[in-house]
């Protein structure tokens, strides 16, 4: 697209197409569990009560379509300054 299509003064977007060459993904779109309204405030409300790092990735990968941990871990987990926080606050303490 970008290789077609022109700014304002008529220059193309990308003088070629970066991907010119590379096969296709013959890959169906993976099927992708749906919940229902009641099922997803069901699972809304348990979530309060769940400690925040119960997450069984190969649970949530089946729910995502992701065949692998990868791309999950890669592009979607990232830690923020509270969790880190929340994890170093529960851990236990060496007594000494």
């Amino acid at each position: 697209w970008a290789a077609r299509s022109k700014d304002e003064r008529g220059r193309l977007l990308l003088d070629r197409n970066p991907l010119k060459g590379l096969k296709m993904p013959t890959e169906k779109n993976p099927t992708r569990v749906v919940l229902s309204e009641e099922e997803y405030q069901a699972l809304l409300g348990v979530s309060r009560h769940v400690d925040w790092r119960f997450q069984p990735l190969k649970v949530l990968c089946e729910l995502g379509g992701w065949k692998t941990a990868k791309t999950v871990l890669q592009c979607y987990q990232r830690a923020d300054e509270g969790q880190l926080r929340k994890a170093l606050e529960g851990r236990p303490r060496p007594r000494g």
